[in-house]
């Protein structure tokens, strides 16, 4: 499942607020993922609702704090309130929302991370590049800065997903960007932003990561009538992960384990794995004497993917 961007909604500032609410983009669907960012120019005390889960709270001192954090959305969601203290009255403080679908739908999103980490007197801040692990990735960065910009451009091939710049209280600013469709395995460096119109370098905080897209999906296996039955657990195939089912579910015997068209399936007592998308087997009764045969149909087979369940 290719994951896609759904949208934002209006970037948040204010000066040293106490509190305030996340909201979401119109348009999203329930088990979309929704990721939270704050970002303050003083660093200062930050609680997040308990509906969401905490990916990055960084703190460095004289710089500012970066929180990010993420949600499966469910039904009836609409805003999550988050508190914090009070430092004084030049606090500049960001806060917004990026969703995405075709993610994966549980756990940590994030399949792979360059850690958060600070800049010195630097204008136009630079990603840390990050390695995705699955085909199709989304590498997700975000900055937070002590300066104020006219322009803030997003490193070539990114698409901004909410960024601001703002005098309010002092000056700060802050950006987010996404890039989809990246290789599994192969190094991203997103590249820097471009800050244009501001006095220069000044420090902030940066992230990267890549999430992780979902599987299967619309891959689920079938069969032809009567020719295949799983009574067991989990009978889809979903991009890298097993096929399995409940003890005593199905059985499947033999050496082979891919599933290639016009190859037999088989495998060992234990886990096997489908090198194909191959989400229908066509059942071929064996002769007597010989057990039976599935095979992958022509139609349903796309090299580079491995079942799940």
């Amino acid at each position: 499942m290719a994951i896609s961007f759904v949208g934002f909604p209006t970037v948040q500032v204010d000066n040293d607020p106490t509190s305030g609410n996340w909201t979401l983009p119109g348009g999203w669907s329930v088990g979309d993922l929704a990721i939270f960012w704050w970002y303050t120019r003083n660093a200062r005390t930050f609680t997040e609702p308990g509906t969401v889960t905490q990916k990055v709270d960084y703190t460095a001192s004289g710089v500012g704090r970066l929180f990010v954090g993420y949600r499966y959305l469910e039904s009836g969601d609409t805003t999550f309130g988050w508190t914090a203290d009070s430092t004084g009255t030049s606090n500049p403080t960001f806060w917004g929302t990026a969703v995405f679908s075709g993610t994966v739908g549980s756990g940590d999103p994030f399949e792979a991370q360059a850690a958060a980490a600070y800049f010195l007197n630097f204008n136009d801040p630079d990603p840390a590049p990050v390695t995705p692990v699955t085909d199709g990735a989304c590498v997700f960065i975000v900055f937070g800065k002590q300066n104020s910009y006219t322009s803030i451009a997003q490193p070539t091939n990114y698409t901004d997903s909410g960024s601001d710049s703002s005098l309010i209280g002092s000056d700060a600013s802050i950006g987010t960007a996404y890039r989809l469709g990246l290789t599994g395995n192969v190094e991203e460096d997103p590249g820097a932003w471009d800050l244009g119109g501001g006095l220069g370098g000044d420090d902030g905080i940066i992230w990267t990561a890549a999430i992780e897209p979902g599987g299967g999906g619309a891959y689920t296996l079938t069969a032809e009538s009567g020719s295949l039955a799983l009574a067991g657990t989990a009978a889809s195939l979903e991009y890298g992960r097993k096929l399995a089912a409940g003890s005593g579910a199905h059985s499947v015997a033999g050496t082979a384990a891919s599933l290639e068209y016009g190859r037999k399936l088989g495998a060992a007592a234990g886990s096997y794995a489908v090198t194909g998308t191959a989400a229908s087997l066509t059942y071929t009764p064996g002769a007597p004497g010989y057990p039976a045969h599935y095979f992958a149909k022509a139609s349903h087979y796309n090299p580079g993917h491995r079942s799940r369940s």
